[in-house]
């Protein structure tokens, strides 16, 4: 809290007959004030600056006051005049006031630069029964507080960019500054060459860039406030223009039984609408459709599918966009089996059925853990 040190001199400020104007714009009467207000000091301002301002922002700073009047409803305004930076910075603001009973607080709204300031106080009031209205002046000679109004920083750059595309729609995203002393006003999204892509009002934390013409794009971002703009942020890359082609992730077969994943990144803004997986002769062996998600860019994509055992063959991914298709490098070749109709299967059955016709529990237990391991399939990993 700020506070007012230095002595306080009083002056009248009157005129003869008609009226003048005095700091700030207020009237002064033409004669000297009259007892009919019952003052002797007629204001004493307490403690001032509940609320501290800073540079550049405009500020509300409230003064309590006491009146010593008879009569408060003689009050009709105060002015204050603010004079900082030895005259460099004068700023006079008339303030309302209200009063209860012989006290009160009078709100001035201005805006102070970093500096040290002094106070003039013009307090108007109404006396006399033809209700002619005069200025007394207080100045405090002491700074406010002595210390210098501290300006306020610009915000923190916004935090999570993304850019994303569907096509050739961009959406830049954004999260709010975590450091922001004034309120944010707007945020600007720029091309790395300052061009303006868009202005949005604080509340919005997104953009939209249409109809992009095949090329890499990034995005600056920028929070603003009172004071000016913060720093700025930079979304990564994004290329607009035809899929790249997927990335085979996993390969496996389990007897007859393949399972391919790939991931659903096309690598640019071309969103996928349609996936095949093809045989070595070229043949569709699977069809699949994107994933019901925005996050595209981390999802993936898998497809089962059978091939005859003993059958040995590469594969192949192509994603279909609007922007166009392209296809995967073939995978390393894959080899199904049927192990349930191989000889050592059928021996393992056969041993099996012999131990439980003898009823030998050894026997068995030992037949059956080799139908297990002949005669299920194994999974083989390729990727």
């Amino acid at each position: 809290m700020i506070q007012f040190r230095g002595r306080i001199r009083r002056s009248i400020v009157a005129a003869v007959c008609g009226s003048l104007l005095v700091a700030g714009g207020v009237i002064a009467s033409a004669q000297p004030a009259s007892a009919a207000c019952g003052y002797s000091s007629p204001v004493d301002l307490q403690s001032a600056f509940t609320s501290q301002g800073y540079a550049g922002v405009e500020t509300t700073t409230k003064i309590p006051f006491v009146f010593k009047y008879s009569d408060a409803g003689c009050l009709q305004g105060m002015i204050f005049t603010f004079i900082g930076g030895g005259g460099t910075d004068v700023q006079a603001v008339r303030a309302n006031v209200s009063t209860g009973g012989v006290g009160g607080e009078a709100v001035a709204t201005w805006i102070p630069k970093p500096m040290e300031y002094k106070l003039l106080v013009d307090v108007v009031y109404e006396y006399g029964i033809f209700g002619t209205v005069s200025t007394s002046r207080w100045t405090y000679d002491g700074p406010l507080g002595g210390k210098a109004f501290v300006p306020l920083p610009a915000p923190s750059a916004p935090v999570s960019p993304l850019l994303s595309g569907l096509d050739r729609k961009l959406m830049i995203q954004w999260q709010a500054p975590t450091s922001n002393a004034s309120a944010v006003t707007r945020y600007v999204v720029k091309y790395p060459d300052g061009t303006v892509l868009c202005e949005v009002p604080p509340g919005t934390l997104s953009c939209e860039a249409l109809d992009q013409p095949d090329a890499t794009y990034a995005f600056i971002i920028a929070a603003l406030n009172q004071i000016g703009q913060g720093a700025e942020v930079a979304t990564g890359p994004l290329q607009v223009g035809p899929p790249n082609p997927p990335a085979v992730t996993g390969l496996s077969v389990r007897g007859q039984s393949v399972n391919i994943r790939w991931s659903a990144n096309t690598g640019t803004s071309a969103y996928p609408v349609m996936y095949r997986v093809s045989d070595s002769s070229g043949a569709e062996v699977c069809s699949v459709a994107p994933p019901a998600t925005t996050a595209i860019a981390e999802a993936t994509v898998s497809c089962q599918f059978s091939v005859p055992a003993g059958q040995t063959t590469q594969l192949a991914v192509t994603v279909e966009t609007n922007l166009g298709t392209a296809t995967s490098a073939p995978t390393p070749a894959v080899t199904s089996t049927n192990p349930s109709a191989s000889k050592a299967c059928k021996a393992a059955k056969s041993a099996y059925a012999k131990a439980v016709k003898a009823k030998n529990k050894k026997a068995i237990a030992k037949a059956k853990k080799a139908v297990s391991s002949r005669c299920k399939p194994k999974t083989v990993n390729y990727l």
